[in-house]
């Protein structure tokens, strides 16, 4: 009869460490943060720790329960713990990847196309001319959007495993970026780079968002009567 009330006393003390020490999350990474918890908490605690309380047992008797040896015990220990390191990177990991992926829409000419895309740090790629931002678009995520004979620039880039090429940009009217329904950049003639090769190893992605927007205001679209101060003049 106590074991609902265990696990709720559980949930809440565990609820209540996340909300202290990261703060407000969506559910789901809420669930990751609760298990990468559980997991420190029992490789810390120590499997004796666990099996202690099993039919009032010491820890002389829990160590009666296995025929492990000191050194047999001390490897699946470390073995867990490069589970939980391995498991606890594989999801910090996650969640910066999640971090950096932000929902596109071009604007060009009457029409519009939404896109994945990725904010690379790595991406440094300018224009020639102007020194401008230029972000990188696949040529298939494109569809419509171009026509074949709008204006291109050919921006040179260095890449690894290229020494040196050059990528057609076309400057586009306008490009909202947007992170989980939230408008958060929203820039005016973005120059945009199109790629032949894939961006993304798995299509998880079809755009490279250059490194420099970050540095950008978040527009609030609440406010109209303010000055829009996302809007980057490029």
């Amino acid at each position: 009869p106590l074991l609902p009330w265990k696990l709720l006393e559980l949930m809440l003390l565990s609820w209540l460490m996340l909300r202290i020490a990261f703060g407000a999350c969506s559910r789901a990474e809420w669930f990751r943060r609760l298990l990468s918890l559980w997991m420190a908490a029992t490789l810390t605690g120590g499997i004796c720790s666990l099996l202690e309380p099993v039919a009032g047992r010491t820890s002389g008797a829990v160590w009666e329960l296995t025929s492990w040896s000191l050194l047999q015990f001390g490897k699946g220990l470390g073995v867990a713990g490069g589970v939980l390191f391995g498991g606890a990177r594989f999801l910090r990991q996650g969640e910066v990847f999640r971090n950096n992926l932000y929902e596109v829409t071009l604007y060009y000419r009457g029409r519009t196309k939404t896109v994945l895309a990725l904010r690379d740090t790595g991406n440094q790629l300018y224009e020639p001319y102007g020194h401008q931002p230029v972000h990188v678009l696949e040529k298939r995520a494109c569809g419509e959007l171009l026509e074949e004979d709008c204006q291109v620039l050919y921006v040179p880039f260095t890449s690894v495993g290229n020494s040196h090429g050059i990528l057609p940009a076309v400057r586009l009217d306008r490009m909202e970026v947007r992170q989980k329904g939230k408008l958060v950049w929203e820039l005016e003639r973005p120059w945009v780079a199109l790629s032949g090769e894939a961006l993304s190893p798995h299509n998880r992605y079809g755009m490279l968002l250059h490194g420099e927007i970050s540095q950008g205001k978040i527009f609030c679209p609440r406010h109209h009567n303010m000055e829009r101060p996302g809007r980057m003049e490029k």
